[in-house]
């Protein structure tokens, strides 16, 4: 993505649409030779020098709503690079699709097991946590879809031809930024208002 940010001409470039996604974007746009400020430092004024990236991109934008619509616009040759959901590669991969992942500066978010308070079911929900975070579910689980494991003790079970699609073997996550959800909380409204604007003009 780097490179897509610097010193590439104009060409037909993919981007997401959805508010979720409007967040990495403007993560993304950040990517830039100066480093990953947006973020990093926490700090709200290093978004206009997003938004002045976003800005010189914006005519070779071609916004997508769906997490089917990047491996789709690639194939199509409608766009030259796009973020994408990482497993909707891998699906297009398994097709016979010609496509591929760089995963420098990766962004990665987390996601949480949760109980309800006073959940009548809560022992066997306890047992599936146990079972679905296994190192032998996990394995599996990325061998039949190329979303990395959170158990790091399932990445030995798994061959190199597995691993090198995984977003969270070493290779790949080297890199990777995570998701600064306490910046997002503090600022993400008013980010979001000024992107809605900025994406309308």
């Amino acid at each position: 993505m780097a490179d897509l940010l610097n010193d590439m001409p104009p060409i037909p470039e993919l981007t997401p649409g959805s508010s979720d996604e409007d967040k990495k974007f403007n993560e993304i746009a950040e990517l830039s030779k100066n480093g990953y400020l947006l973020l990093k430092d926490n700090k709200i004024d290093e978004a206009e020098r997003a938004f002045k990236k976003l800005t010189e991109l914006k005519p070779s934008i071609q916004w997508w709503e769906a997490g089917a619509q990047p491996p789709q616009f690639l194939v199509a040759g409608d766009v030259t690079m796009t973020t994408a959901y990482n497993g909707r590669i891998d699906a297009a991969q398994r097709e016979g699709k010609n496509l591929k992942i760089t995963w420098t500066g990766g962004i990665y978010d987390l996601d949480y097991w949760v109980l309800p308070k006073g959940t009548p079911n809560k022992e066997a929900a306890l047992k599936f946590i146990a079972m679905a975070s296994s190192p032998d579910a996990q394995a599996e689980y990325a061998k039949n879809i190329s979303y990395g494991p959170t158990n790091n003790k399932a990445l030995p079970k798994l061959d190199g031809k597995v691993l090198s699609l995984l977003p969270t073997s070493e290779a790949n996550s080297k890199d990777a930024l995570r998701f600064n959800i306490g910046f997002w909380a503090d600022q993400g409204e008013a980010l979001e208002k000024r992107f809605s604007a900025w994406a309308a003009q």
